[in-house]
């Protein structure tokens, strides 16, 4: 695409120069806070359950490590149909009896009720002779509780998005682009009035992709259009029309939840567009048109609207890292002091004394981009966002973990993997896996300055905003158990399967979130009456008891439902939604301490465990939703570019991803005698694609519910295949 004289022209008036770089201290980062940010709600109404249950074990002996004679041979799903009967394989009673559990491949089904892992268990239950029976006992996984979570908090983040963001987006462009032509109309000076120009061309763009109806400037048209040609082609990376510098313009296509109706697509693309977009403090024009933004949003209305937006998303996601027009506020009030009009901005000795502050402020520890000078990782440029992306956990590692941080010229290492996140989370598992690379160099020094930077979390750390504390409910699975758990949780077997789990959930985690967490780069009917015969008897099933995780999971649920109705954005729908999932973790953790210790569970706790996924099955789906819903709509799997290689040749994102879910199968021996209780788990998958193609859930799901499977395969990483150590033939 070749760009206008026009569009050249202004790219050449944006021309860069050079800066030093220095870290910011935490005083700096809070004095340039205004004392007037509004906080986020704090955690007042948390529920006493929330408290961190204490944990109590017992040594588990030998007599409760069931033995081959113990297992059952036969499985019966159906206690009042016969040919329901599965005869286990000599293999599968032997592993079993060895490590406590398997992992099998069960197929997709593209028809789904509700969820796919949701229906799962809830065909455990038959019904017959008007009433509902199990004759499996269920294992309540840890994959089932956070997938559980994941699909109420993504279907409630998109209805406060859509319902609540939107039109606060929309109310504050409309402001914004209205305020902007104003200071073009009225500057009297050329700088200042080109500079403004070149906002009301900026916040066209936003403008434009908010409502195409909407009235553009004469003056800002032609860039206007070419942007908007570029973002909705998302080829890839082009110079930037507006900003004279390269952009990717892959990450503008819509992908997650932002594909379900365009009302999400407009939003996706606003955000994006104000989030990415960096006016870096190299220019002096791009410089000028930030500090004419700061006085804008610095104007109360202004102000209130974009903390209704930022404050939120601030808890879901974190803090930005780039400077923000309470950044810029606080360094004009030293530099220009109290200014009178928009032409003061232009003085020249006062400009490049602000330059030069800003530029010294810390680097962000994400680029978002590709770097300028790949020798050093302080070349992030420092630049004003008008709503920047926030830096993630998972992101910087993933930063630090690839060129050019590590690796040389001749042996890069421009692709991470999701182990890199899970090493530096605890997994011994990913540990052993990352050994492949104990070659490249710096990368083990990498990973341990990374390793030991976590170890030094605070407490607090892991609890600042959602995104953490989700990471750190998943941290417990993570670790190999030893004697003070049930046998089939001790060893390294079981540490692989919280591998999975905790990349299963992470995935969802970052496709529920990836709008606002700022992208790693390497840069680069009733029938007749019948005899009712006797019932069967109750299933003993059991919960995955793991206490430290179930605490952490009660903590992220209470907190996330107290913090969004602190904000005025909880949907009374989700709030009901989220009462009844928190009750029923409470009362599953509260089981789950009880077979720690080998202690009685009563018949009223086996049961609730049995109907675990009737009681939760209404939270899933929308109220709103209608009796008719695609199945697309409610199949789990779902994919999400977590991090691009914009190296020169062939540019790739990484995707990781998660299919249909698996079943597991695990041996259970306590008081209540020995059985096999039957669960479902995650399916994980990590691999490239050109970042032409980030794939959407839509063209994934054609994928993993397709007759066809086997495209499927070399998605799959060795470690998660490797847990399923049976083929059933």
């Amino acid at each position: 695409m070749t760009m206008p004289k026009t569009a050249i022209l202004l790219c050449a008036i944006a021309g860069l120069v050079a800066c030093g770089c220095s870290r910011k201290s935490e005083e700096q980062k809070t004095a340039a806070r205004s004392d007037s940010t509004a906080a986020v709600p704090e955690d007042t109404a948390l529920s006493a359950e929330s408290t961190p249950l204490i944990i109590k074990f017992i040594t588990w002996p030998d007599t409760l490590t069931p033995q081959i004679e113990d297992i059952p041979s036969t499985l019966t799903w159906n206690y009042f149909d016969s040919t329901s009967r599965q005869k286990l394989t000599p293999a599968e009673v032997n592993i079993l009896s060895r490590e406590g559990f398997f992992v099998r491949e069960i197929p997709a089904r593209p028809e789904v009720s509700t969820d796919d892992m949701v229906d799962r268990y809830n065909e455990l239950y038959v019904f017959n002779y008007g009433q509902s029976y199990s004759t499996i006992p269920v294992f309540i996984s840890s994959d089932f509780l956070m997938h559980v979570f994941h699909v109420v908090f993504d279907r409630m983040f998109q209805s406060v998005e859509q319902k609540k963001f939107l039109p606060i987006l929309e109310d504050l462009t409309t402001r914004l682009l209205r305020q902007s032509v104003e200071q073009m109309q009225n500057a009297g000076s050329p700088l200042v009035k080109r500079a403004a120009r070149g906002n009301a061309a900026f916040l066209s763009v936003a403008a434009k992709i908010l409502n195409d109806s909407v009235n553009i400037p004469e003056e800002a048209r032609e860039l206007t259009g070419w942007e908007l040609r570029l973002i909705n082609d998302a080829s890839g990376f082009h110079d930037s029309p507006l900003m004279g510098f390269p952009e990717d313009y892959s990450q503008y296509k819509p992908r997650g939840h932002y594909t379900i109706n365009s009302d999400l697509t407009r939003y996706f693309k606003a955000m994006m567009w104000y989030g990415r977009r960096s006016f870096t403090t190299k220019s002096d024009t791009l410089t000028l048109q930030a500090l004419l933004l700061t006085r804008l949003l610095n104007r109360q209305e202004n102000r209130d609207l974009w903390e209704k937006l930022y404050k939120p998303t601030e808890f879901v996601a974190g803090e930005s890292d780039d400077l923000s027009f309470y950044d810029y506020a606080a360094m004009m009030r030293g530099i220009y002091g109290e200014i009178l009009n928009d032409g003061e901005l232009a003085d020249s000795a006062k400009l490049h004394q602000f330059m030069d502050e800003a530029a010294h402020r810390a680097s962000p520890k994400i680029s978002g981009s590709t770097l300028r000078n790949p020798d050093s990782a302080a070349t992030i440029e420092r630049g004003f966002r008008v709503m920047g992306q926030r830096t993630t956990a998972d992101a910087h590692i993933f930063s630090e973990l690839t060129s050019p941080r590590v690796g040389t010229d001749a042996r890069p290492r421009n692709m991470p993997t999701v182990l890199d996140v899970m090493s530096i989370l605890g997994s011994p598992v990913a540990d052993e896996l990352l050994e492949k690379y104990s070659s490249v160099p710096n990368y083990p020094e990498q990973l341990a300055n990374l390793k030991a930077e976590f170890n030094d979390y605070a407490p607090a750390a892991w609890t600042q905003n959602l995104s953490m504390c989700w990471i750190n409910a998943l941290r417990p699975l993570l670790q190999e158990k030893g004697p003070g758990y049930p046998y089939f949780m001790r060893g390294r077997k079981w540490a692989t399967k919280g591998l999975v789990t905790a990349v299963g959930s992470w995935t969802e985690l970052k496709h529920d979130t990836f709008l606002l967490s700022k992208q790693s780069y390497a840069e680069m009917g009733e029938g007749e009456d019948e005899t009712v015969p006797t019932p069967p008897p109750q299933p003993k099933s059991y919960v995955e008891p793991d206490i430290e995780f179930l605490n952490r999971a009660v903590y992220l649920v209470d907190r996330t439902r107290v913090r969004f109705a602190g904000m005025g954005l909880l949907p009374a729908e989700y709030e009901k939604k989220l009462g009844i999932f928190y009750d029923q973790l409470v009362n599953l953790r509260s089981i789950a301490q009880k077979e720690l210790l080998n202690a009685e569970i009563t018949s009223d706790e086996y049961e609730s465990m049995l109907l675990f996924a009737q009681k939760i099955t209404p939270t899933i789906l929308p109220e709103d939703a209608g009796d008719i819903i695609e199945d697309q709509y409610k199949q789990m799997a779902l994919v999400t570019d977590t991090h691009t290689d914009a190296f020169p040749g062939e540019m790739l994102a990484l995707e990781d991803a998660v299919g249909a879910p698996q079943q597991i199968y695990v041996a259970v021996k306590d008081n209540s005698g020995t059985r096999i209780c039957v669960g479902y788990v995650y399916s994980v998958y990590e691999f490239s694609e050109p970042i032409t193609n980030r794939l959407t859930d839509e063209q994934w799901k054609g994928i993993v519910y397709a007759a066809n499977r086997k495209p499927l395969a070399p998605r799959e990483p060795d470690w998660a295949r490797a847990l399923r150590s049976i083929v059933r033939h």
